[in-house]
Parts: C-alpha cells; sequence; structure tokens
C-alpha cells in the first residue's frame, strides 16, 4: 500500500508540473522549469556516477 501511496503522489507532482507547462505555453510565459535545470540535473548525476567510477568525489562542473 505504501509503493501505492508513493507513486500516486509522484504521479499527481507530474501532472502539475505538466498541467503548468501546457499553462505557460498558452499563457506566453516561461515555464518555472526550463530545459536548463534538466541538463543541470543530468551534470549532477553524470558526476554521481564518475565519482563511483573513481571512488572519490569530483567536481560537477569537471565532468
Amino acid at each position: 500500500m505504501e509503493d501505492y501511496i508513493r507513486r500516486y503522489r509522484e504521479a499527481g507532482r507530474k501532472a502539475a508540473e505538466t498541467a503548468d507547462f501546457i499553462a505557460a505555453i498558452n499563457e506566453d510565459r516561461e515555464p518555472p522549469i526550463m530545459g536548463e535545470d534538466g541538463v543541470r540535473v543530468l551534470e549532477v548525476i553524470d558526476a554521481a556516477f564518475e565519482s563511483a567510477r573513481r571512488g572519490r568525489p569530483v567536481n560537477v562542473r569537471a565532468v
């Protein structure tokens, strides 16, 4: 049951984010989450994997 509740909450957040993105397009405004935000998340994830591979901390910008 806890897994169901977690997935339901995650789906609600995603639905709200998608609805806001669509509203931003319709209202000709920037959405609160931009493509650059997604790029930054991927940079952090890449750095985490590189840190695990090297066995030491790495600079996110250096990856």
